[in-house]
Order: structure tokens, then C-alpha cells, then sequence
């Protein structure tokens, strides 16, 4: 805390550190957000429309946005694995493994897909019709 404040000097660890700790908080956070409603969403344009159309609005973005996280979830698989055969580092004096942080994506892109699914199975549970946001 001295570094930081009196020498406006913090130790390099702490700024990769919390770095890591947005990254992954973010990315887990995708599916809890989808399911509580809590996604970002346009109302003026679903408040324009028809019940039909807004339920088929709703099905076209659950499967966009299940298509979007499942290449999502793909191209982050591949570099974690790369980045864990690689042996790769970060290049701070932690040398931490950069799969492990790297894992926060695929995992929050699975964890969203299971969302969009589970949206698109029971699509009169979601949150979005609820009255989420």
C-alpha cells in the first residue's frame, strides 16, 4: 500500500493480479447476468412490437447469441490448449501459467451457452420475460 500511494509505484504482481481477477469475474458473469435478465437490451425497439414478434425476436437473439458464444467457446479452447502445450508464461516476475487465467473464457462461453440453451428450451422461464433487462 506504500508503494502505491506514497511512491505511486505498486508492486508489478498486484496490477497483473487484478487484471486476472476482472478478466475471469467478467467473464463469469455472462451467464448469471443472462439468467437473472440482467444482460444489456434495447426496450424501445421490443416495446414496439407484438407479442409474436417479440417472443420471435427473443428466439433469433437465444440462438445469435448461442451461436456467438459457442465459437467463442471453440476459438478459446484452442488457446488455452495452445497456451497449456506451449508452456507459456506471463512475462511478470509471477511467470503464472497463462492458461489458467485464459480459462475464465471458455468456461464462462460454456456457462453462456447453457444459458442461451436453457433460454431457448423453457424460453417462457427466462428472465427477459420476466420483466428482466
Amino acid at each position: 500500500m506504500v508503494l502505491r500511494f506514497v511512491f505511486n509505484a505498486p508492486t508489478e504482481w498486484v496490477n497483473e493480479t487484478s487484471v486476472y481477477l476482472v478478466m475471469v469475474s467478467a467473464f463469469l458473469g455472462f451467464a448469471p447476468a443472462l439468467a437473472s435478465g440482467k444482460h444489456i437490451s434495447v426496450d424501445l425497439v421490443v416495446s414496439n412490437l407484438s407479442p409474436t414478434a417479440t417472443k420471435a425476436l427473443k428466439l433469433l437473439v437465444s440462438l445469435l447469441g448461442l451461436l456467438f458464444s459457442l465459437v467463442f467457446l471453440y476459438t478459446s479452447t484452442e488457446m488455452v490448449l495452445n497456451s497449456y502445450q506451449l508452456n507459456m508464461l506471463s512475462v511478470s516476475t509471477l511467470r503464472v501459467p497463462l492458461y489458467l487465467p485464459q480459462m475464465a473464457l471458455p468456461v464462462g462461453f460454456a456457462l453462456l451457452s447453457l444459458q442461451f440453451i436453457a433460454n431457448l428450451l423453457d424460453p417462457e422461464s427466462a428472465a427477459a420475460e420476466k420483466g428482466g433487462h
